[in-house]
C-alpha cells in the first residue's frame, strides 16, 4: 500500500511539473508572439550573437547543444575543455567529485562526429566500486551526427558510442559491472521560440535496451559587457526512464521520471573563435526509489541533489 501511494505521488508531481512547464513555455510565447514574423531578425532563430561575431552557432536546447554551423567553409574543427566539480549524466549525478572532459569535434556540412574523454580528478571510484582512477580515463563517447532546420523547429539524429576504459558500477549495480561499452541511438527536436521547447529521445541498443525521454526549456539573452559579445543560457529538463532504462542504470524495476537539473551559463566570446563559458546548475532525483538506490549504493558521497560548477573553453578553426 505505501508502494503504490509513493508511485501515486510521484505521478502527481510529475503532472504538476509538466503543467507547470507548459503554461511557463506558453505564456512566454504569447508575450512576443506578435513580433516574431515582422522582419528576419525578430524571428526568435535569428541571434545576432552568433550571425554577426561567430563561425559557428551553438544553441541551447534544455540541457542539449547544437551546432549550428556556417557553411562557407568545407569544414569545422572545433576543440574544448570543461572542468567540472561533478558530472551530471541523464539528470542524475554519477561522480560528485571534479571530472575533467576533453574532446573535439569535426563538422563539415550538417553532419559533426565527436570523440569526448572524460578523466576522474580524484579517487572517487573507490567509494563506488571501480577503485582509485585518480587522473584516468574513465569514458569515452564517440558520436556521430546530423542536424537540420525547418524554419525554427530544428531536428537532430544521432548515433553514440560510450567506452569505459575503467571499471564503472551503475547506481544499482545490477547492470554493467565492469568495461563493457554500449551504444545508443538518440533524436532531438527543438522550437526557437521564447522559452524553447525541446524533447529528447534516447535509445540505447546494447546494454540496457531502455528508452529515456527528457522534455526541457530554455532561453537566451545577448548582451555585450566591456566590448565583448556575451550571452546568457537558462534552462533544464526532467528525464523520464523506461523500466529496462531504470532497472539497469538504479535497480529501479517502474517508468518513471528519473532527475530534473536547472542550469544557468554565460558565455563570453572572448574572439570570434573562442568562447569561455562558466556554468552553475543543479540536479536531483525525481523519484523517491531513485533517490533511496542512490542513498544505499553510496555513489554519491553528500546526497542526491547536486548543485554543480563548471567552466568550459571552446577554440574553433
Amino acid at each position: 500500500m505505501n508502494e503504490e501511494r509513493e508511485k501515486m505521488k510521484c505521478y502527481l508531481k510529475l503532472n504538476y511539473f509538466l503543467i507547470l512547464a507548459l503554461c511557463f513555455i506558453v505564456f512566454g510565447n504569447s508575450v512576443q508572439a506578435n513580433e516574431k514574423y515582422k522582419t528576419k531578425k525578430n524571428t526568435y532563430s535569428y541571434d545576432p550573437y552568433y550571425e554577426e561575431n561567430a563561425p559557428n552557432k551553438v544553441r541551447q536546447y534544455g540541457n542539449y547543444e547544437v551546432r549550428d554551423r556556417e557553411y562557407n567553409s568545407p569544414f569545422t574543427i572545433e576543440a574544448y575543455s570543461k572542468l567540472m566539480s561533478s558530472y551530471v549524466w541523464r539528470n542524475v549525478t554519477r561522480n560528485d567529485d571534479p571530472v575533467l572532459e576533453t574532446g573535439f569535434a569535426l563538422l563539415a556540412s550538417k553532419f559533426t562526429f565527436a570523440l569526448t574523454g572524460f578523466m576522474d580528478l580524484t579517487d572517487y571510484g573507490k567509494g563506488v566500486g571501480y577503485g582509485d582512477q585518480s587522473f584516468e580515463v574513465t569514458e569515452i563517447d564517440i558520436s556521430f551526427s546530423y542536424a537540420d532546420r525547418w524554419g525554427d523547429l530544428m531536428y537532430s539524429a544521432e548515433f553514440k558510442h560510450y567506452l569505459f576504459p575503467n571499471k564503472y558500477t551503475p547506481i544499482g549495480a545490477k547492470g554493467r559491472l565492469e568495461n563493457a561499452s554500449t551504444t545508443e541511438i538518440n533524436f532531438l527536436l527543438g522550437y526557437d521560440v521564447i522559452m524553447k521547447p525541446s524533447l529528447f529521445i534516447s535509445f540505447d541498443v546494447d546494454e540496457s535496451q531502455g528508452f529515456y525521454i527528457e522534455l526541457g526549456a530554455s532561453h537566451s539573452f545577448s548582451k555585450k559587457f566591456y566590448n565583448i559579445p556575451t550571452r546568457i543560457n537558462i534552462g533544464g529538463g526532467i528525464g523520464i526512464g523506461s523500466e529496462d532504462f531504470n532497472q539497469y542504470h538504479f535497480g529501479v524495476d517502474s517508468f518513471t521520471a528519473t532527475g530534473i537539473t536547472l542550469r544557468a551559463n554565460w558565455e563570453w566570446m572572448i574572439r570570434p573563435n573562442m568562447m569561455l563559458t562558466p556554468e552553475l546548475g543543479v540536479s536531483f532525483p525525481f523519484d523517491s526509489d531513485i533517490s533511496d538506490a542512490m542513498d544505499k549504493a553510496g555513489n554519491i558521497q553528500s546526497s542526491p541533489t547536486t548543485i554543480y560548477f563548471s567552466l568550459k573553453f571552446v577554440y574553433t578553426m
